[in-house]
């Protein structure tokens, strides 16, 4: 997760997080430092010890996240391989036998472990607008034509 100033982002993986992460540093003042990391690239998990609530905004900070439509972040999965997730029992090196067995329910399911902790729900088809939206809702200041100027990542022909 990245931690801003007054706001957290969890990273859902084939979410544009890359593309997130490279915007926020782009958008934000020259000379801040523009957020820190906790805990695993996409973990979900909340700070427990002392040491870590230090890390966090003293500020409230709004919560958020970006999914996509299920069956392309589906077919996206099923670019990084066999991955050790919910869904590694349903792989297969066939992508459209991959997507046959996994439902949008199921899909719906591994985003709800990252949406249930956020106030913010932003969807990759909209990726920048997104954020824009959510940085200005949570008061950071922005930059936002070097946020909308910031090269696609990770982007697949299908896509």
């Amino acid at each position: 997760m990245l931690i801003l100033q007054r706001s957290i982002c969890f990273m859902v993986p084939r979410c544009g997080t890359t593309w997130v992460r490279e915007a926020i540093k782009r958008a934000l003042p020259e000379g801040t430092r523009p957020f820190k990391e906790f805990g695993s690239k996409h973990s979900t998990r909340m700070p427990e010890s002392n040491e870590e609530k230090k890390m966090f905004p003293s500020v409230p900070s709004l919560r958020f996240c970006f999914v996509r439509e299920p069956r392309a972040w589906v077919r996206s999965r099923w670019t990084l391989g066999p991955w050790d997730d919910e869904l590694t029992g349903f792989w297969s090196a066939n992508m459209l036998e991959f997507c046959e067995r996994v439902s949008d329910p199921m899909v719906e399911m591994y985003f709800a472990k990252y949406t249930k902790l956020c106030q913010f729900v932003g969807h990759v088809e909209t990726l920048a607008d997104d954020l824009v939206t959510v940085l200005r809702q949570s008061g950071e200041k922005i930059n936002e034509t070097a946020l909308r100027s910031t090269p696609k990542q990770n982007w697949t022909d299908w896509e």
